[in-house]
């Protein structure tokens, strides 16, 4: 039986606003503040966004066109009837928090994808403004429905440039078969849906301290999202895993603008997978892998009893790679306290 390790990237009263078929046309949209639109069958954001302040989606007036819906303050969407695939050229928009200073890395999963349904691209990132058209630099709380398209560059570090958010295309990567490849294309790039991928961060705060908003547009995913887990061979004494070498490892994330519920999907998925990790960055300084500081948080696949939770344990590698706090020595480990899951 293949066995996963999966690391997942996730995304609350349930007041249902409910609708049949879902149709947004013109300069129309639909405002979600901390509650769920539940549609029943399908969704046609019909008309793109054409008028905003650099071209992209928020304009200077402080309002937007196209036809779109925009969640709010932990807002979902939810459908119905999985057989809807759903159409337009409007956008759902979602604001989500990373918490990764420059040199370490966040874990993001895109909730909506492209309009075919093959995936999502990383232009589909927005960088969320303020009403007064300043950019939006701590939290996910705000009401405002503008943003701008992100820059990808080359540089060193993601900056925020001139007030544009800038993000460097020498820290994306996702994970296909057993490596971990760089998306030196973000533009043209594509990763499937309900998998992930990684990007530093911003600024010089330790990890956990900010919370810096992104926001990601595109169309609704809808129906059954399915992770072949049979095109990596498992041999023993493979090398590929960065955490165990008889483990099948894959970055997922929730491919939908609705909470994912963790215990419903282990249920679904308990022949398959064993555990899930959750990645913690320590307090990162430097972008040398030689400095790399982080563990990953454990929860445990129960077969019979209780979920079982491991706090991280923290590593520190130090010349060129070795585990320990200068190379001679035994490994260094840090224990860190994991939240509830």
């Amino acid at each position: 039986m293949n066995r996963i390790i999966i690391c997942l990237v996730f995304f609350t009263s349930i007041i249902k606003i409910q609708a049949q078929d879902l149709i947004i046309k013109g300069d129309n949209f639909i405002y979600v503040d901390n509650t769920v639109l539940y549609v029943n069958k399908g969704i046609d954001l019909q008309d793109k966004q054409t008028n905003s302040l650099d071209g992209s989606m928020g304009d200077d007036g402080g309002t937007t066109n196209g036809s779109n819906i925009y969640l709010r303050s932990g807002a979902q969407l939810i459908q119905g009837d999985n057989n809807y695939t759903n159409r337009g050229e409007g956008n759902v928009s979602i604001l989500v928090g990373g918490t990764a200073n420059k040199w370490s890395y966040n874990f993001f999963s895109s909730p909506v994808g492209l309009s075919d349904g093959s995936g999502y691209k990383l232009n589909q990132l927005d960088q969320p403004l303020k009403k007064n058209g300043d950019a939006l630099t701590n939290g996910i709380s705000s009401k405002s429905i503008n943003s701008r398209d992100v820059v990808f560059s080359t540089s060193h570090n993601n900056i925020l440039n001139n007030d544009k958010l800038q993000i460097s295309s020498r820290w994306l990567f996702k994970k296909e078969n057993e490596n971990w490849v760089m998306i030196n294309n973000p533009e043209g790039s594509k990763v499937n849906n309900g998998f992930g991928y990684m990007s530093k961060g911003l600024g010089e705060k330790d990890n956990d301290r900010s919370f810096h908003p992104y926001e990601f547009r595109g169309l609704q995913n809808n129906g059954d999202i399915e992770i072949p887990l049979d095109f990596i061979p498992i041999e023993d004494g493979d090398s590929y895993s960065e955490l165990d070498d008889d483990y099948l490892y894959l970055l997922l994330g929730n491919p939908y603008p609705s909470i994912l519920d963790l215990r419903k999907f282990i249920a679904d998925n308990k022949n398959i997978i064993e555990s899930f990790h959750f990645w913690q960055a320590g307090d990162d300084r430097s972008h040398s892998f030689g400095e790399s500081e982080g563990g990953y948080a454990t929860l445990t696949v129960p077969v019979d009893g209780a979920y079982e939770a491991e706090a991280a344990t923290f590593k520190i590698l130090k010349g060129g790679g070795v585990f320990g706090n200068d190379g001679n020595n035994d490994e260094e480990k840090f224990p860190k306290k994991i939240q509830d899951l």
